[in-house]
């Protein structure tokens, strides 16, 4: 987890920044460019480091990009730095991280694009085009922000597209986002196996009360820092019964012998490094 997932520098730096990273594990920092230098190259897990970063000057006549590669254990992240050229202000600009296209199924639900912007922006959905919202939303200042969309749950069997525009009128700038949505189609019949998991609603009642914490909601959220006790080791778990009311409804842990079942509220976080393993439904 990094405090920014982007940098902004003048063409003459007024000094370095400061990049505050915090990982589950160790982890290492690299450069794909020689104009960007730290003060420090790695840290250590479950604390915060914070990191200051350097930008050379720029002698160019035009903006130029680089990217910080954070990298612990299996997993990586990006941190973008923007230089604008030398003697200059950053031109303004407004782009969509990760592509201008979004595949969504026929579920109404909401989803997530990042703007990279500096400039304040608006957010133009074409008034024929029902199925898809947004709250109000301006952004100024250089950065990247998430920005959320709505869409309707699509009934027809075909499909549909529409296009969002992010922009900024006053120096015409335009960034659009395709919004692909699939069409409907007919469940099978019969009998379909559904569970809400509200039955786990009394035992993390039990844990919250009895154990002096609170179940998180790590995979909700993406909180890796979220609480989410082993459900064969705690203690408080043990005593509220969770797993003989696990056992009851007719799951089975596909792999017990590595320990990786984590209950949450209210749903199962499954697996760590190295260990993982599944639930087999009830018939």
């Amino acid at each position: 987890m990094a405090s920014s997932e982007l940098l902004t520098f003048e063409g003459v730096p007024a000094g370095p920044q400061t990049l505050t990273i915090k990982s589950d594990h160790d982890f290492t920092l690299t450069a794909d460019a020689d104009w960007i230098t730290f003060d420090k190259a790695e840290g250590v897990a479950g604390e915060s480091t914070d990191i200051k970063v350097t930008c050379a000057q720029s002698t160019l006549s035009t903006l130029r990009q680089a990217k910080i590669k954070v990298a612990s254990a299996d997993t990586k992240m990006y941190i973008n730095v923007v230089q604008s050229a030398y003697g200059k202000e950053l031109e303004p600009f407004i782009s969509i991280v990760g592509g201008n296209s979004v595949d969504v199924d026929a579920d109404a639900k909401s989803f997530k694009v990042n703007v990279q912007s500096n400039v304040e922006y608006t957010v133009d959905i074409p008034a024929d085009v029902t199925w898809i919202a947004t709250t109000p939303f301006t952004k100024a200042t250089v950065d990247v922000t998430e920005l959320e969309l709505f869409v309707a749950a699509n009934t027809a069997v075909a499909p549909r597209t529409a296009t969002v525009y992010v922009k900024n009128e006053a120096e015409g700038l335009v960034a659009p986002i395709v919004v692909n949505q699939a069409g409907y189609v007919e469940p099978p019949t019969g009998i379909i196996f559904k569970d809400n998991f509200d039955w786990m609603a009394p035992y993390v009642a039990y844990y919250n009360a009895n154990s002096g914490k609170t179940l998180g909601r790590s995979v909700e959220d993406n909180n890796a820092s979220g609480n989410a006790p082993n459900a064969y080791t705690d203690a408080t778990i043990t005593a509220s019964g969770l797993m003989e009311a696990f056992t009851a409804q007719g799951y089975v842990d596909l792999n017990p012998e590595v320990k990786v079942l984590y209950p949450q509220d209210c749903y199962w976080k499954m697996g760590k490094t190295s260990a993982h393993t599944g639930l087999q439904l009830p018939p």
